[in-house]
């Protein structure tokens, strides 16, 4: 098995022993990473390679930081990161991109919540929504509004509990007994 770098096929030191000891050597083949210059033809290359997985698990550990720590400070400036929810446009005010509210898709997400909170069904949400030619913000395999795509969004935007998360408050904690 030949890869470029070791950290390309796992930068986890737990999946690269399994897959070594659990694919590569019982069907007798050899791992070979051209720029870390490792080749398991070489025993010593067999004792490197725990290390530099090692490093390649902490590399990954320090770049998810480096991330959450860049996307908080984009939210604490005011800022969007990431999807941009139905209902919404980004605006570019500096190196910031900032949520306001979409002309024509606000007024239909507005719609929308307050016919939840009055009660309408999903089923009856989406079919209002499609009848009206609006479309959902991520079209995937279907153009449509869906009872499963209105009832994503009300969770996303926090309008609609999981019941999980409404009845967890009665699941007895095991530790506090």
């Amino acid at each position: 098995v030949v890869v470029t770098k070791l950290d390309r096929l796992t930068r986890s030191l737990r999946d690269l022993l399994s897959i070594y000891e659990d694919l590569l050597e019982p069907n007798d083949c050899n791992f070979v990473a051209i720029r870390d210059g490792i080749n398991t033809c070489d025993p010593l290359a067999k004792m490197i390679m725990p290390f530099l997985a090692i490093i390649g698990q902490i590399e990954r550990q320090n770049t998810s930081e480096r991330v959450r720590i860049v996307r908080q400070h984009i939210v604490n400036q005011g800022g969007h990161y990431g999807k941009v929810p139905f209902g919404f446009v980004t605006v570019r005010e500096g190196k910031l991109s900032r949520l306001v509210p979409c002309p024509t898709t606000h007024v239909w997400r507005e719609r929308l919540i307050a016919w939840y909170g009055e009660g309408v069904a999903m089923t009856e949400i989406a079919r209002r929504l499609n009848a009206a030619g609006v479309k959902p913000r991520y079209v995937t395999t279907c153009a449509e509004w869906t009872p499963l795509k209105i009832y994503d969004l009300l969770v996303r935007i926090g309008v609609h509990r999981k019941r999980n998360e409404v009845d967890s408050a009665r699941i007895p904690d095991k530790r506090a007994a």
